[in-house]
């Protein structure tokens, strides 16, 4: 019997987690729900990957800071 990485987690971010998988991923449906901001949901999404064993990729969210700069 083993855990899997989901059994590690906090339920804070399990919590995340979840809200993301029911709103498929939209941003501003998560941040409807949970009534946080975009980079609030940005954060819980990094913490979730790290939480998950894997590395946020910095150079990608470089990118997309640079990209929301020009939208505005």
């Amino acid at each position: 019997f083993e855990f899997s990485k989901f059994n590690y987690i906090n339920k804070e971010t399990l919590y995340f987690i979840e809200i993301f998988v029911k709103n498929r991923g939209n941003i501003k449906a998560i941040e409807k729900e949970m009534n946080i901001s975009y980079p609030s949901v940005k954060k819980l999404l990094d913490e979730a990957v790290t939480s998950l064993g894997y590395s946020v990729d910095e150079e990608l969210e470089k990118e997309e800071e640079s990209f929301n700069k020009e939208k505005v």
